[in-house]
């Protein structure tokens, strides 16, 4: 694996729930490609969560996807906030919500499988309370919807 693809999949595992961070290594070695199962046991350890240790579901839900949220509180509705296309403003939209006591999620927008654009998306209940946490924030080459 090269350095610049070990980096992509280091940020990738960076931003996913711990959940679905324990269900990939429960996978296995085998499901991965060479050096790839090894990031996702330094992202666990980095974490200090243990094999099979289950995380509060108030705690926000990054990348998770549509799944991870149905998973996590099924009688949600979700509200999208921005369309976000360039990567630096999906790490600074994270970091501003990475405290948040409700969940978000970055939904890929792609038909094609690129990462980019996503579309942020927050309880129905917090929408207010994540518009202030997002105050001043203008992506570019996207939208918000506030």
């Amino acid at each position: 694996m090269d350095t610049q693809e070990r980096l992509k999949l280091k940020k990738r595992y960076e931003v996913l729930p711990d959940a679905a961070l324990l269900e990939m290594i429960a996978e296995g070695k085998d499901a991965y490609s060479p050096g790839a199962f090894e990031l996702l046991l330094e992202e666990q350890e980095k974490r200090g969560i243990a094999q099979g240790q289950l995380v509060e579901p108030s705690v926000s839900s990054r990348a998770g996807g549509e799944e991870a949220l149905e998973e996590k509180a099924p009688s949600q509705q979700y509200v999208a906030l921005a369309v976000i296309a360039e990567y630096k403003d999906y790490e600074y939209a994270d970091s501003l919500l990475r405290k948040a006591d409700f969940l978000y999620s970055f939904e890929k927008l792609s038909l094609t499988g690129a990462d980019l654009p996503v579309s942020l998306i927050v309880e129905e209940r917090a929408v207010k309370k994540a518009v202030a946490m997002l105050k001043g924030f203008k992506p570019s080459g996207g939208m918000v919807f506030w």
